[in-house]
Protein backbone atom coordinates (compact mmCIF):
# COMPACT_ATOMS: atom_id res chain seq x y z
CA UNK A 1 0.00 0.00 0.00
CA UNK A 2 1.20 3.31 -0.65
CA UNK A 3 0.12 6.49 0.05
CA UNK A 4 0.20 9.42 -3.17
CA UNK A 5 -0.77 12.88 -4.16
CA UNK A 6 -2.62 13.87 -7.50
CA UNK A 7 -1.38 17.26 -8.79
CA UNK A 8 -3.70 19.01 -7.09
CA UNK A 9 -2.16 17.76 -3.72
CA UNK A 10 -5.32 15.32 -2.30
CA UNK A 11 -4.20 11.85 -1.27
CA UNK A 12 -4.94 8.62 -2.08
CA UNK A 13 -4.06 5.24 -1.76
CA UNK A 14 -3.05 2.37 -3.75
CA UNK A 15 -1.74 -1.37 -3.32
CA UNK A 16 0.29 -2.03 -6.11
CA UNK A 17 1.39 -5.29 -7.25
CA UNK A 18 4.88 -5.87 -8.89
CA UNK A 19 6.11 -8.75 -11.25
CA UNK A 20 9.34 -8.70 -12.91
CA UNK A 21 9.05 -10.69 -16.57
CA UNK A 22 12.29 -12.89 -17.08
CA UNK A 23 13.50 -14.44 -20.07
CA UNK A 24 14.70 -17.88 -20.28
CA UNK A 25 17.80 -17.01 -18.49
CA UNK A 26 16.44 -14.94 -15.61
CA UNK A 27 17.41 -11.62 -17.21
CA UNK A 28 14.68 -8.90 -16.97
CA UNK A 29 12.55 -7.79 -19.75
CA UNK A 30 10.37 -5.95 -18.30
CA UNK A 31 7.82 -5.25 -15.25
CA UNK A 32 4.23 -5.27 -15.24
CA UNK A 33 3.08 -2.88 -12.20
CA UNK A 34 -0.71 -3.33 -11.48
CA UNK A 35 -2.32 -0.72 -8.93
CA UNK A 36 -5.68 -0.34 -7.60
CA UNK A 37 -6.56 2.84 -5.77
CA UNK A 38 -7.84 1.59 -2.55
CA UNK A 39 -8.27 5.10 -1.60
CA UNK A 40 -12.48 4.58 -0.24
CA UNK A 41 -11.35 1.62 1.51
CA UNK A 42 -8.91 3.19 3.59
CA UNK A 43 -11.14 6.46 4.23
CA UNK A 44 -13.46 3.95 5.57
CA UNK A 45 -11.56 2.06 7.48
CA UNK A 46 -10.17 5.13 9.40
CA UNK A 47 -13.63 6.59 9.34
CA UNK A 48 -14.83 3.49 11.38
CA UNK A 49 -11.28 3.33 13.60
CA UNK A 50 -12.56 6.94 14.82
CA UNK A 51 -16.00 5.78 15.42
CA UNK A 52 -15.08 3.28 17.43
CA UNK A 53 -12.55 5.22 19.35
CA UNK A 54 -15.69 7.34 20.05
CA UNK A 55 -17.49 4.62 20.77
CA UNK A 56 -14.76 3.27 23.12
CA UNK A 57 -14.55 6.86 25.23
CA UNK A 58 -18.51 6.70 25.19
CA UNK A 59 -18.16 3.75 27.08
CA UNK A 60 -15.83 4.58 29.35
CA UNK A 61 -17.48 7.44 30.13
CA UNK A 62 -20.68 5.69 30.98
CA UNK A 63 -18.70 3.22 32.91
CA UNK A 64 -16.96 6.01 35.22
CA UNK A 65 -20.30 7.59 35.64
CA UNK A 66 -22.44 4.33 36.28
CA UNK A 67 -19.69 3.24 38.85
CA UNK A 68 -20.13 6.59 40.51
CA UNK A 69 -23.78 6.05 40.65
CA UNK A 70 -23.20 2.56 42.48
CA UNK A 71 -20.61 3.76 45.05
CA UNK A 72 -23.40 6.92 46.06
CA UNK A 73 -26.43 4.06 46.64
CA UNK A 74 -24.08 1.78 48.15
CA UNK A 75 -22.73 4.47 50.53
CA UNK A 76 -26.61 5.62 51.63
CA UNK A 77 -28.53 2.49 50.41
CA UNK A 78 -29.50 -0.90 51.67
CA UNK A 79 -28.60 -2.98 48.13
CA UNK A 80 -28.49 -6.80 47.44
CA UNK A 81 -28.54 -9.57 44.57
CA UNK A 82 -30.46 -12.32 44.22
CA UNK A 83 -30.74 -15.38 41.62
CA UNK A 84 -33.19 -17.55 40.53
CA UNK A 85 -33.49 -19.52 43.48
CA UNK A 86 -33.62 -16.94 45.86
CA UNK A 87 -29.81 -16.99 46.86
CA UNK A 88 -28.23 -14.05 47.61
CA UNK A 89 -25.45 -13.07 44.94
CA UNK A 90 -24.15 -9.23 46.21
CA UNK A 91 -24.65 -7.81 49.72
CA UNK A 92 -23.06 -4.36 50.37
CA UNK A 93 -21.57 -2.77 53.54
CA UNK A 94 -25.02 -1.33 54.75
CA UNK A 95 -26.89 -4.40 54.91
CA UNK A 96 -24.07 -6.37 56.72
CA UNK A 97 -24.08 -3.23 59.27
CA UNK A 98 -27.75 -3.16 59.87
CA UNK A 99 -28.45 -7.25 59.96
CA UNK A 100 -24.97 -7.90 61.68
CA UNK A 101 -23.96 -10.16 59.17
CA UNK A 102 -20.72 -10.38 57.43
CA UNK A 103 -20.86 -10.73 53.69
CA UNK A 104 -19.78 -14.55 53.74
CA UNK A 105 -22.41 -15.40 55.62
CA UNK A 106 -25.02 -14.35 53.40
CA UNK A 107 -23.74 -15.17 49.93
CA UNK A 108 -25.57 -18.29 49.06
CA UNK A 109 -28.18 -17.83 51.52
CA UNK A 110 -31.22 -17.94 50.66
CA UNK A 111 -32.37 -13.84 50.89
CA UNK A 112 -35.40 -15.25 53.28
CA UNK A 113 -32.72 -15.44 56.21
CA UNK A 114 -33.29 -11.76 56.51
CA UNK A 115 -36.97 -12.06 56.71
CA UNK A 116 -38.98 -12.25 59.82
CA UNK A 117 -41.45 -14.71 59.42
CA UNK A 118 -44.67 -12.89 60.19
CA UNK A 119 -43.05 -11.20 57.07
CA UNK A 120 -42.50 -14.22 54.93
CA UNK A 121 -46.12 -15.15 55.67
CA UNK A 122 -47.33 -12.16 54.93
CA UNK A 123 -45.78 -10.94 51.54
CA UNK A 124 -44.13 -13.98 49.99
CA UNK A 125 -46.87 -14.93 47.61
CA UNK A 126 -46.64 -11.36 46.55
CA UNK A 127 -43.43 -11.02 46.20
CA UNK A 128 -42.83 -14.64 44.34
CA UNK A 129 -45.90 -13.47 41.76
CA UNK A 130 -44.21 -10.16 40.86
CA UNK A 131 -41.22 -11.34 39.87
CA UNK A 132 -42.07 -14.15 38.53
CA UNK A 133 -43.99 -11.74 36.23
CA UNK A 134 -40.95 -9.30 35.87
CA UNK A 135 -42.81 -6.79 37.57
CA UNK A 136 -41.10 -4.83 40.53
CA UNK A 137 -42.39 -5.48 44.37
CA UNK A 138 -42.42 -2.30 46.53
CA UNK A 139 -43.06 -3.05 50.27
CA UNK A 140 -42.03 -2.42 54.44
CA UNK A 141 -40.74 -5.32 55.10
CA UNK A 142 -39.85 -6.99 58.71
CA UNK A 143 -36.73 -8.18 59.10
CA UNK A 144 -34.44 -9.84 61.31
CA UNK A 145 -30.98 -9.25 62.45
CA UNK A 146 -28.30 -11.68 63.03
CA UNK A 147 -29.41 -11.08 66.63
CA UNK A 148 -33.08 -12.01 66.06
CA UNK A 149 -34.11 -8.27 66.41
CA UNK A 150 -36.56 -6.71 64.08
CA UNK A 151 -35.77 -4.11 61.66
CA UNK A 152 -38.30 -2.20 59.21
CA UNK A 153 -37.10 -1.56 55.74
CA UNK A 154 -38.91 -0.32 52.74
CA UNK A 155 -37.47 -1.93 50.02
CA UNK A 156 -38.40 -2.10 46.48
CA UNK A 157 -37.25 -5.37 44.49
CA UNK A 158 -37.30 -5.54 40.59
CA UNK A 159 -36.02 -8.08 37.65
CA UNK A 160 -32.79 -7.46 36.10
CA UNK A 161 -33.10 -7.91 32.55
CA UNK A 162 -30.93 -8.87 29.61
CA UNK A 163 -30.72 -7.31 26.51
CA UNK A 164 -33.39 -9.88 25.05
CA UNK A 165 -35.63 -9.67 28.37
CA UNK A 166 -34.97 -12.57 29.95
CA UNK A 167 -34.65 -12.08 34.16
CA UNK A 168 -30.82 -13.11 35.02
CA UNK A 169 -31.32 -11.80 38.58
CA UNK A 170 -33.05 -9.53 40.90
CA UNK A 171 -32.14 -6.29 42.75
CA UNK A 172 -33.14 -5.40 45.99
CA UNK A 173 -33.08 -1.20 47.25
Amino acid sequence: TAKNRTKIGELYYVESHIHPILDNNRNLLEVIILEHDISDMIRVKEHLKEQLQIRSHNFKEAFSLSKTYEDAINSSTIVSRFNHKGELTYVNEALCQISGYREEELLGQPFAILLDQNCIDMHLTKLNHALSHGKTFKETLTNKNKQGESFFINTTISPIKDSEDAIIEFISI
